[in-house]
């Protein structure tokens, strides 16, 4: 390598040259997210099933119910716990508006967390921080993540800030203030891992792959430390659960998980969902081209840790940070990859960590064009630098606009589904439904035989007879979750029932027991509204 080339790449810009682009990624960033609700109605309406049914987890809570005692919830306490001051919220404002909150909160999460990406790759320069937290800021799987209340906003956050407490005492190992190189510094990343634990079982892989980063980087007693951050927080979130409901927390969080059937989303469909657009089509080439940039991305995430791996076996100055975000990629890729399910926002998981290495991998390759350029500067040369700029702002345009539209849905007034809600005693139905109704905090009150989660509360019945496991077809239409369905409605004298474009959300016998004792009396907001006969 010469000189010239050197130079070039130790670095593609000033911290000064840099800085304005943390301002326009993070921007784009918020506008991205923000376009789901340039409707402000849009913010009240029924988006996702995940988000309703974790705040209608929160409003039981309040009200008294036992977390895995009486409420049924599939994940660690973390997200129902943090939702507590917005089911108190709802208490005064309205479920929905409550929400509506929570999902706001959301965008600025999102927007923090590609302004964290940005910070990361400060150093490296520009080109690295409009690369990959311009590609972060409108990457779809994570756009769509982070509008509405899902887990996987809370563990980006939470890595990101555990990446950001690392890199402070770097590279010169020096403390900043109270922070520690091989004490507190390792602690305070622990606990945030520990806290995402506390959101989603997932991020204890996240927690091991940074595990051997600090081990290698601080030695053990620094990898003490930080398994101890990790330990005290899931300990102190667990514990305090456990102790009211231990058999029932097990079981919903780890025995109902495994047990629950797979998706039937093909491997082909996980790798496309993957896509920096919306809606790719599901074709031959598509799944083989997806496939190739699966491989090829594989193959260029080992030969980074590998590299990173020799370097380190050099000079023991430290694992290389790029080697450390290369594994963090292959662990968490692989951990959604192998996952039994699969929905879209599951992608925005090794998001960050992807992010990262495209914005180190592109000033890379930036300096190498500078220093290719250099070595003999024409028109010719000139002009390729200058297309190769103009292709990359427009794909990041293109990608903005995706990102901007995707998954967007625009729904009708709940202001009738509202109204019908207020002279019910108790409503029935799949969580989204039940907020946008504005009934949750109503039910809890009325001390009403709804379950938060009625999905869950269906998988859990196919766990409990044995055939939540393998094939058996959808699972909604098997024989215990119909079952659980039936037993349910039974119960009740008002429902709320989603509107499919392909058939009807209940089956079997739960179908025809509604048929027979309920009245279909509107539609409204996307629900069928159903009073007992």
């Amino acid at each position: 390598m010469n000189q010239r080339t050197r130079a070039a790449l130790s670095g593609d810009g000033s911290l000064g040259a840099a800085s304005w682009s943390l301002v326009v990624v993070t921007v784009v960033a918020f506008v991205v997210r923000a376009a789901a609700y340039v409707r402000p109605s849009q913010l009240l309406a029924p988006r996702e099933l995940d988000d309703a049914t974790m705040y209608s987890a929160a409003v039981d809570v309040l009200h008294g119910q036992t977390l895995y005692g009486d409420v049924l919830y599939l994940h660690p306490p973390g997200l129902v716990t943090a939702l507590l001051p917005f089911a108190w919220l709802g208490e005064h404002v309205g479920d929905a508006l409550a929400l509506a909150v929570a999902r706001a909160l959301t965008v600025l999460v999102g927007t923090l967390s590609t302004f964290l990406v940005a910070w990361l790759l400060r150093r490296r320069g520009t080109v690295a921080v409009l690369a990959g937290a311009g590609l972060y800021a409108v990457w779809v799987p994570v756009v769509y993540s982070e509008r509405v209340v899902f887990l996987e906003p809370a563990l980006t956050l939470c890595l990101l800030l555990a990446l950001v407490v690392l890199r402070l005492d770097r590279p010169t190992g020096a403390a900043r203030g109270w922070l520690r190189p091989t004490t507190t510094a390792p602690l305070v990343a622990g606990a945030l891992t520990g806290v995402a634990a506390s959101f989603k079982v997932w991020a204890f892989v996240t927690a091991a792959a940074l595990l051997v980063v600090v081990l290698v980087w601080r030695g053990g007693r620094a990898a003490g430390w930080f398994a101890l951050g990790g330990l005290v927080v899931v300990a102190a979130f667990v514990v305090s659960f456990a102790v009211r409901a231990p058999g029932d927390l097990w079981r919903d969080v780890v025995g109902v998980q495994a047990g629950r059937p797979s998706t039937t989303t093909s491997f082909g469909l996980r790798l496309r969902e993957f896509a920096p657009v919306s809606s790719v089509p599901a074709a031959w080439w598509t799944t083989a081209l997806a496939v190739l940039v699966l491989v090829l991305v594989v193959v260029a995430l080992a030969l980074t840790l590998a590299r990173g791996v020799v370097a380190w076996r050099r000079d023991r100055s430290g694992l290389p940070e790029t080697a450390a975000w290369a594994l963090l990629a292959l662990v968490q890729g692989a951990t959604v990859l192998a996952a039994p399910s699969f929905f879209l926002h599951y992608a925005a998981f090794p998001a960050p960590a992807i992010a990262l290495l495209a914005g180190a991998g592109a000033a890379t390759a930036a300096a190498w064009l500078r220093a290719w350029a250099g070595t003999s500067p024409d028109r010719g040369r000139a002009v390729v630098l200058r297309t190769v700029a103009v292709v990359a702002v427009l794909a990041l345009a293109g990608a903005a606009i995706a990102g901007a539209t995707a998954r967007l849905r625009w729904t009708g007034s709940r202001a009738e589904l509202v109204t019908w809600a207020a002279q019910q005693d108790c409503v029935w139905g799949l969580a989204s439904g039940v907020v946008a109704a504005g009934a949750a905090t109503r039910n809890a009150e009325n001390d009403c035989p709804v379950p938060a989660d009625v999905w869950g509360e269906g998988l859990a019945a196919l766990d409990d007879s044995g055939d939540g496991a393998g094939e058996g077809g959808a699972v909604e239409e098997r024989d215990a979750f119909v079952a659980e369905m039936q037993r349910e409605l039974a119960q009740v004298d008002a429902v709320v029932v989603p509107i499919v474009t392909d058939g009807t959300w209940l089956h079997g016998a739960a179908e025809a027991y509604l048929s027979r004792n309920f009245d279909h009396v509107g539609t409204a907001g996307g629900f069928e509204m159903w009073e007992r006969t």
